[in-house]
């Protein structure tokens, strides 16, 4: 688990959000992975952009910063290949199902966003969504601490 004092993370999104540091901290959990997670929705909302690159390690004044969007393409500048899975952002969310892009058919010019393997959900039009990223390059997790 993190040490006893707030991350980055956690002092930025303190300070984001109007919470205590000491409250983002209390929050922290690992889960059955041995991830580092937090209890609270809007902690975890925040964690999660951060760990996709969403957020950079800059703007929240981590010194081991990567790259902002490193692995994260706007809509509006490339698409990615049809039929490959990707994960897209709407607004500031992530999607919690993976989507793929298709073509509506041969004499159909229209792309649309369909869920990849899962049939529960609808799809979207193009201009849905704002980023997107290949599954196949998302950002490993971190290795357990001492490891």
């Amino acid at each position: 688990m993190q040490g006893a004092n707030p991350t980055d993370f956690e002092k930025w999104c303190a300070d984001e959000i109007g919470l205590t540091e000491s409250y983002v901290k209390s929050k922290r959990k690992i889960n059955t992975l041995g991830m580092l997670q937090y209890r609270n929705a809007e902690i975890e909302k925040r964690f999660m952009a951060y760990k996709a690159g969403l957020i950079s390690g800059a703007s929240i004044g981590c010194s081991h910063a990567k790259a902002k969007g490193t692995n994260w393409v706007k809509v509006s500048d490339r698409l990615p290949t049809e039929g490959e899975p990707v994960i897209v952002v709407y607004g500031e969310h992530i999607q919690k199902i993976t989507y793929e892009l298709i073509s509506c058919g041969v004499d159909c010019e229209e792309l649309r966003w369909i869920p990849h393997n899962n049939s529960d959900y609808d799809s979207a039009p193009l201009e849905t969504f704002d980023h997107w990223m290949y599954i196949k390059d998302l950002p490993l997790p971190p290795m357990p601490e001492g490891e």
